[in-house]
C-alpha cells in the first residue's frame, strides 16, 4: 500500500472529431476516492471553459473506460484536458490533447463532373486527402489543392479530407 496514492491511474486521453463533435474519451486503472471528472477546453490556450462532468467510479480496482462529447467544437484548433477532483476537493490535471476543427463549409470541390484536374478549396496543411474509385481502390494520397487526374478512369470516385490525428472531417463524391 502506497503511503500517498494517486487519486486515479489514467491510462489514456483521448479527442476526435466525430463528424460536427469532439469525442473525448479516457481509461482509469484504478480509482481512490475520485468523485468526479470534467472535461474542459480552450482555443487559446489559457481561458479554460467546462465542456461535461462524469461521475468517477469512486474507488475501483478496475479497468474503467469513459466518454463524453463536446457538441459545440470551436472551429480552428481547441485544447482539451481532463480534471480529476476527489471527494476531498483536491485535483488533478491530464496532459493535453488538440484537436483542428476546419470549418467544412469552407472546404470545396471542383469542377464536379472532373476532367483532367480537380480542385479542392479551403484545406490547410494539417488536412491529408485520401481518394478513393468506386471499387475501393486508393487512388490519391496526399495533401494538395491541385491533383491531376487525367490518366484517371471515368466513374465514381470518394474524396476523403482527414485532419491531422486521421480522423475523417468529410467526404465528398465526384465524377470524371
Amino acid at each position: 500500500v502506497r503511503a500517498n496514492p494517486l487519486p486515479i491511474d489514467l491510462i489514456s486521453f483521448n479527442a476526435r472529431l466525430v463528424l460536427d463533435q469532439v469525442e473525448l474519451t479516457w481509461t482509469t486503472a484504478t480509482e481512490v476516492n475520485n468523485d468526479y471528472f470534467t472535461i474542459e477546453k480552450t482555443s487559446e490556450g489559457s481561458n479554460w471553459k467546462n465542456v461535461s462532468i462524469v461521475n468517477g467510479a469512486g474507488n475501483s480496482n478496475e479497468v474503467n473506460h469513459y466518454k463524453s462529447f463536446d457538441k459545440n467544437p470551436a472551429k480552428g484548433v481547441s485544447y482539451y484536458r481532463l480534471k480529476q477532483t476527489d471527494f476531498d476537493g483536491k485535483f488533478n490535471y491530464s496532459s493535453i490533447v488538440p484537436i483542428n476543427n476546419i470549418n467544412k463549409s469552407n472546404i470545396n470541390i471542383y469542377p464536379n463532373p472532373f476532367n483532367n484536374q480537380l480542385i479542392i478549396e479551403g484545406i490547410t496543411s494539417q488536412n491529408s486527402i485520401k481518394i478513393y474509385s468506386a471499387d475501393g481502390k486508393l487512388i490519391f494520397n496526399g495533401n494538395t489543392k491541385k491533383i491531376n487526374t487525367s490518366n484517371w478512369s471515368k466513374g465514381l470516385y470518394n474524396v476523403l479530407i482527414m485532419d491531422n490525428s486521421g480522423s475523417k472531417l468529410n467526404t465528398f463524391k465526384v465524377v470524371k
